[in-house]
């Protein structure tokens, strides 16, 4: 199926496609999942990210592995996976509170949460690491003027550019400077080739000041832009909970398809808190991309 995430209506959000295979006996091969997650001939999915899930064999049936496929390579942890897959799981299986393992060795919860939609929309409450800005990088020689120029704004404009260590580069803007996608168009491969190596992604936060949000932000990530993105509250929730000197944020991503969570800082636990919702467009069977027919695979939920 396809989940929406970050979001309780229906087209908007990231769009996320979950495969429940708790009726194979093993995983389906790399091969396999990277063909049903790429975007290029004769590849099939193309969505920022697609989850693969199995049951564990242990005493508790709501423990999952995950993983968590872009259209280019395996991702060790990804937000807005685990929330359409929470998702998923309390709609098939009934599921209300779900642990997932990743094979990166990542662990995170989810527990669903009574919901005010009228529109048939999951919420879910997540706990995921936090992982606080560790490196400045604005006094870089050329950092700062290479993201500038890469957003079209004044190097005086960006106020403060840092790493964590997943890789997330925060770039914070000043709060006058609507970001918004209807408002301001970014080059994501400019924003790339801005980025120290290894960077997984670059995050484009400010604080507006605007209706009931805290913060906002937008995500690019492989020379593209993540519609609605979950793992860089991991570094976003204690960067602002630091900035604005509160632990309970609202934040919104002013993609063309938007997104909002609510968050709570658990610092001393060292946990993010993250509650959003997540709603189901598309349910079905899909065929087997390496033999091309159908097989065991038709019965995993899209």
């Amino acid at each position: 199926m396809v989940i929406d995430t970050m979001t309780a209506t229906a087209f908007t959000g990231n769009p996320t496609p979950v495969f429940i295979l708790d009726h194979l006996e093993g995983w389906l091969t790399v091969e396999c999942m990277q063909l049903l997650a790429s975007q290029s001939i004769p590849r099939e999915m193309g969505h920022s990210e697609t989850v693969f899930l199995r049951r564990l064999q242990t005493p508790d049936p709501s423990t999952y592995a995950v993983r968590w496929f872009t259209p280019y390579a395996e991702e060790p942890f990804c937000g807005h996976g685990v929330l359409a897959a929470a998702v998923a799981l309390h709609q098939t299986h009934g599921l209300s509170s779900v642990r997932f393992e990743a094979f990166s060795g990542v662990k995170t919860s989810a527990v669903i949460a009574p919901s005010t939609s009228r529109a048939g929309a999951t919420t879910v409450i997540m706990t995921f690491p936090s992982e606080p800005v560790d490196q400045t990088l604005d006094g870089a020689e050329t950092v700062k003027r290479d993201f500038a120029r890469a957003l079209g704004i004044r190097e005086e404009e960006v106020v403060a550019i840092g790493r964590n260590s997943l890789m997330d580069i925060v770039i914070e803007l000043n709060p006058r400077i609507d970001f918004s996608a209807a408002n301001m168009a970014i080059d994501p491969v400019k924003l790339l080739k801005a980025s120290p190596a290894r960077t997984r992604s670059q995050v484009v936060t400010g604080a507006w000041g605007r209706g009931t949000f805290d913060f906002a932000k937008r995500v690019f990530a492989y020379g593209s832009e993540d519609q609605a993105t979950g793992s860089t509250y991991c570094v976003l929730a204690p960067y602002w909970a630091t900035r604005l000197g509160k632990k309970n944020l609202r934040a919104v991503q002013t993609s063309a398809r938007r997104g909002q969570v609510d968050l709570v800082l658990k610092e001393k636990e060292g946990l993010v808190e993250v509650c959003a919702d997540g709603i189901k467009t598309v349910e079905g069977h899909i065929l087997n991309p390496i033999i091309a027919k159908p097989t065991n695979l038709t019965q995993a939920k899209l």
